[in-house]
């Protein structure tokens, strides 16, 4: 994992239209589809080599997603998968990890977040218990390849039962993740630089990626003490999550890198 976010410290988000299982579908399978070939396109044109495809937009979220949401993500997945030259991982709304690890067998992807991996969680969707062990027996099964990226304190939820970050981190890691994910508590919030500085202290060389609110203008100082991050608001169109990706500011992110 530590050489995969060497060569990809940037991982470009690939927001789905809301899907036809979710509350706010606009009943077009093309229009998703388009968009996401062309968030795809001006990532990779804006210097981004990796990406995760989400099912960001079918909020409010369930556990999980449905079959007929399930099968036209796996096109989509599918066909950019086939299309682009690019690393791939894929993240299902809410921790739904079966659907999860399924697509990403189906299409040999890189790599999975799964959002509660060891600490059990309470959101909008009620209790969210921790699936490492239905992940690691899913790996083992079907021999699936693609690396476990696992959030600790995940935004959008509060913990079940409170638990030092610094534990949650060294269970993580125990437990089977390759990476672990920091983030605010909110989509475009990011956490404090002086939490990622110390779980670099207390995880030693282990991969560490932040999760949100990462910009041009903070990506160098995270990147001090991560190995990579995975970046969506702020190289949409004006910032705003729910717009396209926007090229300019995909490369803007990028050459901040270098300056």
């Amino acid at each position: 994992m530590k050489e995969f976010l060497k060569e990809n410290p940037i991982i470009g988000m690939v927001h789905l239209l809301p899907l036809p299982g979710s509350p706010k579908y606009g009943g077009s399978i093309e229009e998703i589809r388009e968009q996401a070939i062309n968030d795809v396109k001006a990532l990779l044109n804006g210097g981004i080599r990796s990406i995760i495809i989400e099912n960001f937009n079918d909020n409010p979220y369930d556990d999980g997603i449905d079959d007929f949401s399930f099968a036209v993500m796996t096109m989509i997945a599918s066909e950019i998968k086939n299309k682009f030259d690019c690393k791939i991982g894929v993240n299902i709304h809410f921790n739904d990890v079966e659907k999860e690890f399924a697509l990403a067998y189906a299409i040999d992807a890189d790599f999975v977040r799964v959002e509660v991996f060891i600490d059990n969680r309470v959101g909008i969707q009620g209790i969210i218990t921790a699936k490492c062990r239905k992940v690691i027996e899913m790996k083992n099964r079907y021999n699936i390849k693609a690396k476990i990226m696992a959030d600790i304190d995940v935004k959008h939820t509060t913990a079940l039962v409170k638990e030092n970050i610094d534990e949650l981190a060294y269970r993580a890691i125990a437990e089977g993740a390759d990476a672990i994910i920091l983030t605010g508590t909110k989509t475009g919030e990011n956490p404090e630089i002086g939490e990622v500085k110390r779980i670099r202290e207390i995880v030693g060389d282990f991969p560490i990626v932040v999760g949100s609110g990462i910009n041009s203008k903070t990506v160098k100082q995270y990147l001090k003490y991560a190995n990579g991050a995975i970046v969506g608001s702020s190289i949409k169109i004006d910032g705003n999550v729910r717009n396209p990706v926007c090229q300019v500011r995909t490369k803007e992110l990028l050459e901040s890198l270098n300056q």
